[in-house]
């Protein structure tokens, strides 16, 4: 398959982001379950530490794929980057005490390793098995799926509870803050991803319902569980100002950029317009004559001072709304790009993309999730049983079989593309009986797939025909 086919676009990176960031909540609570700071009180191992870890280990693998660094040279990176993200994990969290670039902590952590006495407050073992772990999971991250963010949510829901009444039952010095922004960052980031998935699992064509079907069910999810988990702790406020905290410092950040680039924008207009007035001769005699500069600083000057006293309501309602628009934007833009995933290898279109996120998690706590919500699951199974249909079985397998082997030769079948538009896309490619034998194979597979007439054995005997011209036709190539 081509490197077109598995480059990481933009959308996986966004998809494995967030399910990194569910996967590092779980990390967190298991590293700090283990083990404990020799003070006995906070996190062994703090958040940000395992972020570094867990978007390192994700990224240096994925970017050397991209770019085409194979052999030697991947060898080389990666053994870098895990040799340099270990050690700043070692340093922060076994031996926090010393700066970065002190090598005391270096001789301190060559003696923790032989069990000899050092300044460790986290054993050193933890950490480097915890790093080890956590670079062999991101090697071994593939492309996002519907079904990894599925088995995300599932195996991790349980594995959750698990270390949360682990962490309440030894007593961790967790307060329950910490615990419930674990917990929420963890259903947060799998629905959402789960939610952007499924979004993009339909055609390009069709309208994206980001509104309804990604982020109200995951805010009717994530909010009603705060309020429960801020009721039962009693730290109300504590659970609010934990769900505010994110959009406060997001808000922040916005105004900050926003005022600097009007202030920029100030400047660039006004300092031509201050220097054509000072030309003009309106200066009166004893007064001083300030720069065109100094003038435009002065009116840039009680302009933020302006600006800092306006109400921090009016300030963030502004900035709200310019994210807001450049949300919208961002969306309009993005549809308009068409960009269209990849259909899996069966010849037919996965039924999760009907129904709303909520009815998919309803059905999932019910235990009545249907067969074609596993790629294991055979969609041919109660046709196959039929003797009547097994010349129309055939001819979907072997069309089963050409997806296959289209999407090696580098020209994979899009979740928007029909059949005869595959077919024209292949005529581009291939001349003479192979262009007539893709024309035979997706005219009978178009009959067995569509129509409701069982498929004679001739029809079953020209499929075979077809697809061995095409595949002769290939090798001679």
């Amino acid at each position: 398959m081509s490197l077109r086919v598995l480059r990481f676009t933009t959308t996986d990176w966004v998809h494995a982001g967030l399910l990194l960031m569910a996967e590092s909540a779980i990390a967190w609570l298991a590293i700090n379950l283990l083990v404990q700071p020799v003070d006995g009180s906070g996190a062994a191992m703090s958040a940000s530490t395992v972020a570094m870890l867990m978007v390192a280990a994700l990224a240096v693998p994925r970017l050397c794929h991209d770019w085409g660094i194979w052999g030697s040279r991947f060898s080389v990176v990666l053994v870098a980057a895990v040799l340099l993200t270990t050690a700043i994990a070692v340093q922060r969290t076994s031996f926090p005490a010393f700066a970065l670039f002190d090598a005391t902590w270096i001789d301190e952590a060559f003696a923790a390793v032989i069990r000899e006495p050092s300044a460790e407050e986290v054993p050193i073992w933890v950490v480097l098995i915890s790093s080890a772990i956590i670079w062999w999971r991101g090697v071994m991250r593939g492309r996002p799926d519907i079904d990894t963010g599925l088995a995300l949510l599932r195996v991790g829901s349980v594995i959750l509870v698990v270390l949360v009444v682990a962490h309440t039952a030894f007593d961790r010095g967790f307060d329950d803050r910490r615990l419930s922004a674990a917990v929420l960052l963890f259903y947060s980031a799998t629905l959402l991803a789960i939610a952007m998935l499924r979004q993009e699992m339909v055609p390009w064509r069709a309208p994206k319902r980001w509104l309804e079907t990604v982020l109200l069910p995951v805010v009717m999810i994530v909010l009603p569980a705060s309020i429960l988990i801020g009721l039962l702790t009693r730290d109300l406020n504590g659970m609010v100002d934990l769900l505010l905290d994110p959009v406060i410092l997001v808000l922040t950040v916005v105004f900050r950029i926003v005022s600097f680039v009007l202030v920029l924008l100030a400047m660039i207009i006004l300092v031509p317009i201050v220097w054509l007035i000072s030309k003009l001769p309106i200066a009166q005699p004893g007064e001083d004559n300030q720069s065109p500069v100094q003038i435009a600083q002065g009116t840039v000057t009680q302009v933020a001072e302006t600006g800092s006293q306006l109400p921090n309501t009016f300030k963030y309602l502004v900035a709200t709304l310019l994210i807001m628009a450049i949300f919208a934007g961002i969306v309009r833009f993005r549809l308009r790009l068409g960009f269209v995933p990849l259909e899996s290898d069966d010849d037919r279109r996965s039924a999760r993309v009907e129904g709303s996120l909520l009815d998919e998690l309803k059905d999932w706590l019910g235990g009545r999730r249907s067969h074609q919500s596993t790629g294991d699951a055979d969609s041919l199974a109660a046709l196959r049983n039929d003797p009547r249909w097994r010349h129309t079985v055939r001819i979907r397998d072997r069309y089963a079989d050409f997806l296959r082997w289209s999407s090696r030769e580098g020209l994979p079948r899009l979740v928007s593309t029909t059949p005869d538009e595959l077919q024209e896309r292949w005529e581009g490619e291939r001349f003479g009986r192979q262009s007539a034998a893709i024309a035979t194979l997706t005219d009978l597979y178009d009959r067995a797939r569509y129509g409701d007439v069982p498929m004679t054995e001739a029809d079953a005997l020209a499929m075979e025909e077809a697809w061995r011209v095409l595949r002769e036709g290939a090798t001679l190539t």
